[in-house]
C-alpha cells in the first residue's frame, strides 16, 4: 500500500510500509516571489500602460499611427503573455511528464508526447534558457528559464536525461 505525502511543497515522496523504500516521484522548481514578480507583472504592468498611453494618444490624435499601433499590439501581447506562459513561476517534473505553471494556469506534457520534441537554446549572455516544445505555436509550447530559478542546473540536467536537444 502506498501512501502519498507532501513535503514542503517541493517533493512528493512514495512511501511502502518500510522506511528503506522511498524515492522521488516528483521535483518542483520555483522562482522566488521577487522574481515572479520582476519576470511576469512588471513586463504586464509595463503592457498594459502602454495599451492606455495609445488609448489615450489615439483619443486626443487620431492620426498618430503610433497610437493605432499600440491599440492593435499590446492586447496581442498581453495575451500571449498570460495564455502561453512563456515565463511560468514554476516547474514540476515528474516520471509522467513536465507542467509548467503560472498566471493560476498549466501546461502539461507527457514525456511519451515530447520525448523527440524539446528543443533547448543557451542564451549565456541573458542569463536564460529557452525551451520549446512541439510545433510552433502561438499560445504556448515556448518557454523562457532564468538561471535564477531554483535548482536551474538540476532541471537542465533533468530535461538533457529526458531527450530534449541543446541547440
Amino acid at each position: 500500500m502506498y501512501l502519498e505525502k507532501e513535503l514542503d511543497f517541493k517533493f512528493l515522496k512514495k512511501k511502502s510500509n518500510s522506511s528503506f523504500n522511498s524515492e522521488v516521484v516528483m521535483k518542483k522548481y520555483r522562482y522566488s516571489k521577487w522574481m515572479v514578480c520582476s519576470k511576469n507583472f512588471v513586463p504586464l504592468i509595463l503592457m498594459v500602460g502602454l495599451f492606455g498611453y495609445g488609448i489615450y494618444g489615439y483619443l486626443i490624435d487620431e492620426h498618430n499611427e503610433l497610437y493605432k499601433l499600440l491599440i492593435i499590439v499590446m492586447p496581442f501581447l498581453i495575451l500571449s503573455s498570460v495564455i502561453g506562459l512563456q515565463f511560468p513561476s514554476s516547474i514540476t517534473v515528474t516520471k509522467e511528464g513536465i507542467l509548467f505553471e503560472g498566471f493560476g494556469r498549466k501546461h502539461k506534457y507527457d514525456w511519451s508526447e515530447v520525448k523527440n520534441e524539446m528543443k533547448i537554446k543557451k542564451y549565456d549572455f541573458a542569463g536564460q534558457i529557452y525551451i520549446r516544445i512541439g510545433n510552433p505555436r502561438i499560445f504556448g509550447g515556448r518557454y523562457w528559464i532564468s538561471y535564477k530559478m531554483d535548482g536551474y542546473s538540476e532541471l537542465l540536467s533533468e530535461l538533457i536525461n529526458r531527450g530534449a536537444r541543446v541547440l
